[in-house]
């Protein structure tokens, strides 16, 4: 097993506590559309706020919460999506080939 080094150990700690850990979610651009692979690859790893008037396209409903974590960049990554008003969660994946659509967990 290879040690990490320290500085790989800093950037992580950085995008840990830039990411991960805000207070409140962040605000998705506008005009982010949740099953295009280039927006989800370009999307920071965090948790972010979608309401259905902040221009953003094709989640599972118009309110909720989404965590997108894996590799930034045209990479592997995944999101799990929270709809707020009644309960249900929603994961979609992929990776630099293609992007699965949401699908009910």
């Amino acid at each position: 097993m290879n040690k990490a080094s320290v500085s790989d150990l800093t950037a992580l700690q950085n995008t840990l506590s830039n990411n991960y850990y805000t207070k409140n979610p962040q605000s998705l651009p506008s005009g982010f559309n949740s099953t295009d692979r280039a927006s989800m690859n370009q999307l920071k790893n965090g948790w972010y706020w979608h309401s259905g008037d902040d221009g953003t396209l094709n989640f599972p409903s118009d309110w909720g919460f989404m965590f997108k974590f894996g590799f930034e960049g045209n990479s592997d990554f995944s999101a799990l999506y929270f709809v707020q008003d009644r309960g249900a969660i929603y994961r979609c994946s992929g990776n630099l080939f293609g992007i699965s659509g949401w699908v009910a967990i």
